[in-house]
């Protein structure tokens, strides 16, 4: 690449310029809310596709080099780009809400019959008995089942609230990044000019 001065600039400005659209595209277009241009799952893709095709070229820029503040750019761009991918990917493995326990509710509700009529039907033959417990006892494996599924459920609900806060780091980080690498772009400008 230093073969090509002209198009390692060329890389390390469109590179910049994805990464500033990951940044703020995504974020403009969520605020909009449901009247935006396009739907909000396009626009967190193409977000994810800007915020890796951009840092790739501009580390493709710096030509592998990680010296000075161009450096520490990278190495904090390579941080936010793997920060960003793995939140990603976790925070869309948990749900958005806890479910609700409307299952549980019916279970408990048809056990509660089935159990009254057991204890009142002196009068049903063996048969219905046997049916009638063996139905009883589906149902507490049921419910069983349903508390376990739902303690799972309400858990990684809570991952998920716990996984918001790795915003915190991947939002500030990123500003920081697009700031170190103006500065660098107008270090490099003024110290090194392309131009003759």
């Amino acid at each position: 690449m230093s073969r090509y001065p002209e198009l390692a600039h060329l890389l390390g400005i469109v590179g910049y310029a994805l990464m500033l659209w990951c940044a703020f595209g995504y974020s403009w277009r969520k605020k909009l809310e449901r009247h935006g241009p396009g739907s909000v799952r396009g626009w967190m893709r193409t977000h994810i596709a800007a915020g890796v095709i951009g840092p790739a070229l501009v580390l493709v820029h710096a030509e592998g080099s990680f010296r000075g503040l161009a450096g520490i750019t990278m190495v904090l761009t390579i941080v936010i780009v793997a920060s960003g991918v793995i939140g990603y990917f976790l925070y869309t493995a948990f749900p958005a809400q806890p479910p609700s326990d409307d299952e549980l509710v019916r279970i408990d509700a048809e056990l509660g019959e089935l159990t009254g009529s057991k204890d009142a039907g002196t009068g049903a033959t063996r048969t219905e008995r046997a049916v009638l417990e063996a139905r009883i006892r589906t149902l507490q494996e049921l419910r069983v089942a349903q508390r376990n599924k739902l303690r799972t459920a309400r858990m990684r609900a809570r991952w998920r609230q716990w996984l918001a806060g790795w915003w915190v780091l991947h939002v500030p980080l990123s500003m920081a990044v697009l700031a170190l690498a103006l500065v660098h772009a107008i270090a490099s400008l003024y110290y090194a000019p392309p131009w003759p």
